[in-house]
């Protein structure tokens, strides 16, 4: 059975500049892992950059439509599993 509305995932690699952060936990720059995108409800494309912590501290989403930055899995350092 297929519904109506189909969510399609595909990851790449950013052309151009990429946003630089840098962890919240222990403020070291963060490593830029792959771009996300999806065709969102609406229409239109919806793009999240993933980075990960190089001290362990764990992976992180920046959602390009709401400029928001936050953990999406625990790290190594954090007692989780790093996958």
């Amino acid at each position: 059975m297929t519904t109506p509305i189909e969510s399609h995932l595909f990851s790449c690699r950013m052309s151009g500049a990429v946003p630089s952060f840098h962890c919240p936990s222990c403020d070291v720059p963060l490593h830029y892992d792959e771009t996300r995108a999806t065709d969102g409800v609406d229409g239109l494309g919806a793009f999240a950059d993933y980075f990960s912590c190089p001290a362990g501290c764990g992976t992180f989403e920046y959602e390009r439509r709401r400029h928001r930055l936050r953990l999406v899995d625990t790290g190594y350092a954090s007692g989780g599993v790093r996958t």
